[in-house]
């Protein structure tokens, strides 16, 4: 990643937001994002159009939109809040990268900008302390791939002991799994109950096996973060 795009992106999380500017992005065509004055005040957005501006293409375009989605998601947080934690992470030797560099590759690799305004809110809840930097990280690999369909099944599904079996389609997302339990076998002793066939005998008999889908660790944080969500709106 361009380190320059990655000192603005750091900027741009840290430092004030155009706020007339941030807008609910679903409203805007791609073109409008790209083109829009007041948003192209916003530091990356300044950056990644400067860089780019000689060869700008589609990938180029839908990743503006994906940056501006984050940014509008986190505009709730104070500047104060955003600096105290990002610096945090970056003055800890724990973390080779930069939350600035490891942003624009999470953001890069989610599908579209309803993706990165779910980001967005995984990183305002690591911000307000809800949840680590570590299972911020880990949630979003999980939710920058996934789509609205499979975060609404999975909502709808959860329990924290296990999920309805519909949640099996979900294997393949990092949300869930299966988990079997292991087996008892005990063997059972038989009195002998025909004088003809004065001979006791055994016999096994299987307790248990089952199998249930359950949420994974990551699974557990998407769902205190979104699930959180979910109720304010009810």
């Amino acid at each position: 990643m361009n380190e320059d795009i990655q000192h603005a992106l750091e900027s741009s999380i840290v430092g004030p937001l155009v706020e007339d500017g941030l807008m609910d992005v679903a409203e805007y065509s791609i073109d409008e994002v790209f083109n829009n004055e007041i948003i192209k005040q916003i530091p990356i957005v300044k950056t990644v159009i400067g860089v780019i501006q000689t060869g700008i293409n589609i990938h180029d375009r839908l990743f503006l939109k994906k940056i501006v989605a984050f940014l509008v998601g986190i505009n709730h947080i104070s500047e104060k809040q955003r600096k105290k934690v990002i610096d945090k992470i970056n003055s800890s030797k724990k973390y080779r990268m930069k939350v600035g560099e490891k942003l624009l590759y999470i953001i890069d690799k989610c599908d579209d900008y309803i993706n990165a305004e779910n980001i967005a809110k995984l990183f305002s809840a690591m911000v307000k302390g809800d949840i680590s930097y570590e299972q911020y990280l880990e949630a979003s690999r999980i939710i920058s791939r996934i789509s609205m369909n499979e975060l609404k099944l999975f909502m709808k599904s959860y329990d924290s002991s296990s999920l309805s079996y519909e949640a099996i389609n979900l294997l393949h997302t990092g949300l869930v799994f299966v988990d079997t339990e292991k087996p008892e076998v005990e063997v059972v002793k038989h009195e002998p109950t025909d004088w003809d066939d004065p001979q006791e005998y055994y016999d096994a008999e299987v307790h248990g096996g089952e199998s249930s889908v359950r949420s994974t660790k990551s699974g557990d944080v998407i769902f205190k973060v979104f699930g959180n969500e979910d109720k304010t709106k009810r």
